[in-house]
């Protein structure tokens, strides 16, 4: 069993912690032995549950001592693609990749669904290039049931407009007002085809931009629903392009995304690891993304990024009024505060948890480090 040791220390504030009021004897004794033994409940690290803070030393100017284990059951979104190419088989197998793809998702969640809270969001939601702005499952405990459902009325066709699908999900997961943290997987088979529109459908260009079309009027020939006027751009590396914004403005605005290539051509490489790599959640290596050819891959590669997201959430359980006055210290080491997500920690929903990333997230999940504190620095008195 272990547990995470976090101290949150406030130095002195002059408004909150002057000379005691009455006779001004001045003698102070406030003694705040502080001796935080923390016998409360402890507990394993996959425990979603952590202990009430235990406030100490009141007259010591705000001391306080929590014991933490794992943080809140992280909010995942599965943006899964649906194209016409997910009907496709893998080479040596029998089954479709969106049979496999939708039988690994459903194990998967089933069994996750305690630790995590999962949802279902598919694209495109027509045959052509067309988006949702709302989810074909929200984010809820145990959802594994109405994922499944969801997943058995739905079918592949259209194209691929990736930008709009993570744009979507991020967008919702910003309404779900929950302190939980956030993030998104993208399960796709290979490169966007759909640039960013707004809602209009757009698609691959098959000839040079400028180019009339049979009509005189457009500059490439339209394909299913695709509709592109002169000088527009649409598809091929603009689409990829436009993908790699929307995910890079995910992780800005805190929704990490995990980037799942499934039996993805070797040509759609770049384009998925550049998306892992702006998702925040880039392997090591030369492979940034997940590769998977069949259902066994899908299920270990979720339960990959499972073991992830449960296990480096620390809950603070309050926002310190000063965010950039907080130092984190696992054992003797300060980490870096890295806003990139590449390799430190990081404040999650309303700075009331804290994220490990890279390296030290992988220390907190193998038990390198047991103890962490959070110091929270008051600014100086003027």
């Amino acid at each position: 069993m272990r547990s995470l040791l976090v101290a949150l220390v406030g130095t002195a504030l002059l408004t909150a912690c002057g000379p005691n009021r009455g006779s001004g004897n001045g003698n102070g004794n406030g003694n705040g032995n502080g001796n935080g033994n923390g016998n409360g409940d402890t507990g394993d690290m996959a425990d979603p549950a952590f202990a009430t803070p235990d406030l100490l030393g009141t007259d010591n100017c705000g001391v306080q001592t929590f014991m933490l284990q794992k943080g809140l059951p992280p909010d995942l979104l599965i943006v899964l693609d649906r194209s016409g190419s997910m009907s496709d088989t893998v080479s040596g197998q029998s089954s479709s990749k969106w049979t496999q793809m939708t039988a690994a998702i459903s194990s998967t969640v089933t069994s996750l669904q305690a630790s995590i809270k999962f949802g279902l969001s598919t694209f495109p939601s027509d045959n052509s290039c067309g988006t949702s702005t709302s989810v074909d499952v929200k984010v809820q405990p145990n959802a594994a049931s109405a994922i499944t459902a969801s997943m058995t009325a739905n079918s592949p066709g259209g194209s691929t407009p990736t930008a709009d699908g993570v744009s979507a999900g991020a967008s919702y997961l910003a309404t779900v007002v929950d302190p939980n943290p956030k993030y998104i997987i993208l399960a796709t088979d290979g490169q966007p085809t759909c640039s960013a529109t707004g809602g209009t459908a757009m698609g691959v260009c098959t000839c040079a931009i400028g180019t009339p079309n049979a009509a005189g009027t457009m500059c490439c020939v339209p394909l299913a629903g695709c509709v592109l006027p002169c000088g527009a751009l649409g598809g091929g590396t603009d689409a990829a392009t436009d993908a790699e914004t929307a995910v890079d403005n995910a992780a800005k605005s805190g929704v990490n995304t995990f980037v799942v290539g499934i039996a993805a051509d070797s040509t759609d490489e770049a384009t998925l690891n550049a998306l892992a790599d702006k998702g925040r959640t880039a392997r090591p290596g030369t492979t940034k993304y997940y590769p998977v050819t069949s259902q066994s891959d899908l299920v270990t590669a979720i339960n990959t990024i499972a073991g992830q997201i449960i296990s480096c959430t620390l809950q603070i359980g309050t926002a310190p009024m000063s965010p950039d006055l907080v130092d984190v210290v696992a054992g003797t080491t300060t980490l870096p505060h890295d806003k990139t997500h590449a390799d430190g920690w990081d404040y999650g929903p309303n700075n009331t948890s804290i994220q490990f990333y890279g390296t030290w997230c992988a220390q907190l999940q193998n038990g390198t480090i047991t103890n962490v504190k959070a110091v929270f620095n008051c600014p100086p008195i003027m």
